[in-house]
């Protein structure tokens, strides 16, 4: 993204490895439009809302998996406990398979935490990027202004959130992988 601070003219380039996370970013600059006649830097917080509800989905996923096998293992209270589909239960049988599975999972959410943390960072430098804007003297509308730094607050909390749900997420994995270890050294 290169910005003029002069008159805020703007050119970005967007590139995402999957074709529905370039489709919602068309979909949110089509629906936030006026934002972006506000500012350039408009565009810099829809970025970061399309990661945050992508990153939730993902990390949506890893806490599915952790919690089909802490099901499976009997590890959770009941009212946690999820019904794992027959197949489902014919993996996490075999300790080897189950062993893997957790090691794959505990990478993703290592992955997650980076990502989480990436996002915090980035969630800083937008804001930071309006102080810059105002001090070469090209000044944002209040309303302008506010709306994006609200755009930036939102997702910084999100991750901030889900920083400490990976925390806990990679403690319960940890256990897991424990115990499941010990179970295929015994054999």
């Amino acid at each position: 993204m290169r910005v003029q601070l002069p008159d805020l003219s703007c050119v970005a380039l967007i590139q995402a490895e999957e074709l529905k996370d370039l489709d919602e970013m068309r979909e949110l600059i089509a629906q936030h439009h006026p934002l972006l006649r506000a500012s350039p830097l408009g565009l810099l917080s829809l970025l970061l809302q399309q990661r945050s509800r992508s990153w939730e989905k993902w990390l949506e996923a890893i806490w599915r998996r952790t919690l089909e096998i802490e099901s499976f293992t009997g590890t959770v209270p009941i009212h946690w406990s999820v019904n794992n589909n027959p197949q489902r239960l014919e993996e996490l049988a075999n300790p080897e398979t189950r062993h893997t599975q957790l090691l794959s999972t505990h990478a993703d959410s290592c992955h997650a935490q980076g990502f989480l943390a990436f996002g915090v960072r980035l969630a800083d430098f937008c804001t930071d990027a309006i102080a810059i804007v105002d001090a070469d003297g090209t000044t944002l509308s209040p309303a302008a202004r506010a709306e994006i730094e609200d755009r930036n607050r939102l997702p910084k909390s999100l991750f901030l959130s889900l920083t400490e749900r990976v925390t806990d997420l990679l403690s319960r994995q940890q256990i897991q992988i424990s115990c499941v270890s010990l179970r295929v050294a015994a054999c």
